[in-house]
């Protein structure tokens, strides 16, 4: 599902996240929701319920960057993730361009140190600009010392 720049806004994409609750398509692989600029922490905490719930077991591919989401929306996420290994075939998370703080960067190496999100090969975290040195350097770290072929994008400073 490929859904860029469609304006489609929180009440919408919240509704379609719902609608996966359903258990409707099983199967997705890919969410991309980029450059919609309204997206934000209800849309993405709504996303991290159907993942937690199981209906994004397949998902490999999502791309939520220049939207609005902040720490919540990250934070959820990761907890879907630590709780209910929600993402076992995530291979790319695109977050760029989003209002993430050292909080959600925190949280999310958190979750990659304790090895969730097993099969990630890309995060592209660029451009999250509200993040500091702290939480740049703790993306950094697990992406310097993760074996496989990793191309990791940490935030501009």
């Amino acid at each position: 599902m490929r859904c860029g720049a469609n304006k489609i806004g929180e009440d919408g994409f919240t509704h379609l996240m719902e609608v996966l609750l359903t258990g409707v398509n099983p199967n997705l692989t890919v969410v991309g929701f980029y450059d919609n600029h309204t997206l934000g922490d209800q849309s993405v905490t709504t996303m991290a319920a159907v993942a937690a719930a199981g209906h994004l077991r397949k998902l490999e591919k999502t791309d939520l960057s220049t939207n609005a989401v902040g720490d919540d929306g990250l934070v959820a996420l990761c907890a879907a993730e630590r709780e209910h290994g929600a993402f076992p075939s995530l291979l790319e998370m695109r977050v760029a361009f989003n209002r993430f703080t050292d909080r959600g960067a925190l949280a999310l190496a958190a979750t990659l140190a304790a090895g969730g999100f097993p099969k990630l090969t890309l995060l592209d975290f660029t451009m999250n600009k509200l993040i500091t040195q702290k939480g740049r350097d703790a993306l950094t770290a697990w992406c310097d010392g993760t074996d496989g072929p990793k191309r990791p994008f940490v935030p501009a400073a």
